[in-house]
């Protein structure tokens, strides 16, 4: 799922829940792998930035110098994580 700059930023000003981006396959993947894990405790806003980091330099950026796009961020991956833990 390729996301630019300009979509994460109107996400973030709409204040939109990112699991309803997720295309339905990858919300399966998620919620079948989620056990192999004794927790998710690890998931967090730094681990998401590193990983959008590897393929979007420019997106995490975007979310590690706008202190609102940091903040939704950190909403959306709690949310994830109790949607693959439902």
């Amino acid at each position: 799922m390729e996301v630019t700059v300009a979509q994460a930023s109107g996400w973030v000003m709409r204040n939109e829940k990112l699991w309803d981006k997720i295309p339905d396959h990858y919300q399966e993947s998620l919620r079948n792998n989620a056990p192999k894990f004794k927790n998710l405790d690890w998931v967090n806003t730094e681990w998401a930035i590193e990983s959008i980091k590897t393929k979007n330099p420019a997106l995490a950026s975007l979310f590690l110098g706008w202190r609102k796009g940091h903040n939704w961020l950190g909403r959306q991956v709690e949310i994830i994580k109790e949607e693959v833990q439902k």
